[in-house]
Formats: C-alpha cells, structure tokens, sequence
C-alpha cells in the first residue's frame, strides 16, 4: 500500500510538473502575440504619417475623405488635365476633372476624347465642353444629363476694377449625369469656389445620393451669385450716400467718377442677371428631366429666385441713381445758364433801345423833352419784368 502511494504522488508531481510547463508556455505566446500586433498597429500609422508628409511635400496629394467615400487619382494627361475618382458605399462614382488655367482649350480635346470612348459619352457633349465662353445649358444625349453652368469667379467679388464681361467674371462649371456616375469638368483646382460641396466630403454619410451632390455643386453656383450681389449692393449704398451729400449741399460739384463707376457697375449687374436668368432655366428644365427628387431641389429654386429678383432690384435701383446724378449735374448746369439768362432778359431790351436811339441820322423823339429818355428804358424793363412773372420764369 505504501508503494502505491508513493507512486501514486509520483505520478501527481508530474502532471502539475507538465501543467506548469504549459501553462508558462501559453503565457510566453500570448506576449509574443501582444508585441506582434503591437508592432503592426504601430507600421501602420507610421505609414499613415509618412503618406501625410509626402502629401505635404509640394506634390499633388489625395483629399482626406471619410470611410464611406473613396477617393484616389486616376492620370494627369500632359500637365493639361487632372482626374479624381470618388466612389460612394452608396452605389456612385463621381469622376472630378480639373482643367490646368494655363493651358489652351485645345490641349484638353485629346483627354476629352478619351474619356469620353470610356464612358459613351456623346461627340456634340465633347465640343461644348470645348467652347470656352458657353452660355448655360442643359439637354439629354443618351444616357448622359448636360449641364452646363456659369459662377462667378471669386477675382470678381474682391476686384471692382475686372473687366465687366463674362468670361472675366465667371468661371465655367460642366457636369455629366447618369443614373450611376457624375462627371464635373472645371479649371480650379481645389474645391474653394464650392463650400457646400467641400463640407459634403469632410463629412459624407449613407444619406448622400447622386441627385444630392449634384444640387450641392447648383447651390454653390447660386451662392456665388449671392455673393456678388450683396458686395455690389454694398458698393450701391456708398455711391447714394455720396449722392444725398449733393443733394444736401447744392454748392457741391457733382463727381463724374461716380457716373463712371455706376456705368460700370450697370454692366457687371446686366451680364449677372441674364446669367441668373438662363441658370433658372437650366435648373427648372432639369428638374424636369432628372428621375430622382432630392428635398434639396426645390431649396435650389427659391434660392435661385430670390437671386432673381434680388438682381433685377439692384439694376433697376442702379438705373434710378445713375439717372438721378445726370439729372443733378443737368440741374446744376440749368441753374448755371438760369443766372445768364436773367441778367440777358433785363439788358437785351435795354440793348435794343441803345442801338435804335444811336442811329446816324435824327428822329423826332430828339425834340422832345429829355424825360422821355429816362422813362422808356424804365418802361420797357417793367413790362418785361412784369410778363416774367407773369409766366412764373421768376
């Protein structure tokens, strides 16, 4: 009994001897897969950082975007033209052209071409995009909705002095829609004349459609025409205050620079309303022909309306006070030529008798008593002074 016992706990020490020992050795695997993933973690955000510093190095680096939007650059075709995809969770790609400004509008027919073999896009599609002063459009060819739109450049809020024509007051904005695929095709090149649309990609969610960015990229348009308006409505208000000083100090010469600057302000406001005038029917035909109905529409339209009629305010108020400071410099003039007039009605008579009476040769009223000529000049300018008021003149 002793002896089974003995072997009996033998045979105990052991198996804690062999538990112990894979116990140790468990734990030594555990650790060894803690640093393991450790590690990878930490590669992973060195590369992060790495690709962020490249990016910041002078090189042409991708957006940030959010998880459920993927970006990532496709070509650059002969330092002409500039392709960005984004492809949305949401079933979409939107393929983001950007024109090089320095660049003539024949080194982007090559690239153009391309892409449109690539996507079925339309050859008369290609040469509007080509044309570079097109009005605003919209028409369907195929598969594909056209639009073409006008904005206005941010050089033209911040500088009176552009030329008031339209290619040097806005800039050309081209999307391509399908029922899977948007393409924009513009000549900036980030996304600065578009705020709605920038914060739509720093913060882009499942409850972003097709039809939602495209209304984002028309909303920027109309804001950009907002813009415009409210920095000339305040240059407006300047030049009628400078107007009511004349009008309270009459001795004040009106300024012709002023005249000058309304002129131009006049023609910077005519292209900006006919802009917005085709703009609203570009939106409301393609309102028309989209399928899809995003709530953000009709947003789009009351803003374009608003932007409307705030233009046609502004030109028709701009006309009244370019009118009215002409007016002012023709009465200042009028009250100028009054004041000859005057002393012409008193000495023209009084001129006639003069020359009459100084005649060469003798006439009976040389006989008679010297009164006679002392009354007639006193007569003769009563009687006009008379008729004067008479008509109201004074």
């Amino acid at each position: 009994d002793r002896v089974e016992a003995l072997q009996r706990l033998q045979n105990i020490a052991k198996k804690s001897a062999e538990v112990a020992s894979l116990y140790n050795s468990l734990g030594d695997c555990a650790a060894g897969l803690s640093a393991k993933f450790t590690t990878s973690e930490e590669v992973e955000e060195a590369k992060k950082e790495e690709g962020m510093e490249q990016g910041s190095g002078g090189a042409l680096a991708e957006p940030s975007t959010p998880p459920l939007l993927k970006s990532r650059s496709l070509k650059i075709y002969n330092q002409a033209m500039f392709m960005m995809e984004y492809v949305s969770l949401q079933g979409f790609v939107w393929l983001d052209v950007i024109g090089n400004p320095d660049r003539q509008t024949e080194d982007y027919e090559a690239f153009l071409e391309e892409m449109a073999a690539e996507n079925g896009i339309h050859e008369a599609t290609i040469k509007d995009c080509l044309t570079p002063f097109h009005l605003p459009k919209v028409e369907k060819i195929g598969q594909w909705t056209v639009l073409i739109l006008r904005y206005t450049r941010a050089e033209a809020i911040t500088d009176p002095n552009v030329e008031p024509t339209m290619p040097c007051l806005t800039h050309k904005l081209i999307l391509l829609v399908s029922d899977l695929k948007l393409i924009t095709i513009r000549r900036v090149e980030a996304l600065d004349d578009f705020p709605e649309v920038a914060e739509l990609v720093r913060t882009w969610n499942t409850a972003i459609s097709l039809d939602h960015l495209v209304n984002k990229f028309l909303d920027d348009v109309v804001a950009s025409f907002h813009t415009y308006l409210a920095d000339d409505t305040q240059e407006l208000e300047e030049r009628e205050d400078m107007v009511d000083r004349h009008i309270m100090n009459p001795k004040h010469t009106p300024n012709l620079e002023v005249v000058w600057r309304l002129y131009k302000m006049q023609r910077r406001v005519t292209v900006h309303r006919r802009l917005i005038a085709l703009t609203n029917a570009v939106v409301v035909k393609y309102t028309r022909l989209c399928s899809g109905h995003d709530p953000f529409q009709q947003d789009v339209r009351d803003s374009l309306q608003s932007a409307l009629y705030n233009v046609e305010n502004l030109y028709e108020n701009i006309n009244n006070l370019l009118h009215l400071h002409l007016a002012l410099v023709d009465n200042r003039t009028n009250q100028f030529l009054y004041v000859l007039t005057s002393f012409s009605v008193v000495f023209i008579p009084l001129t006639f008798i003069s020359g009459f009476y100084g005649q060469n040769f003798q006439l009976r009223e040389y006989q008679w008593s010297p009164i006679y000529a002392y009354m007639l000049p006193i007569v003769v300018v009563t009687i006009t002074v008379a008729w004067l008021k008479f008509k109201s003149f004074v």
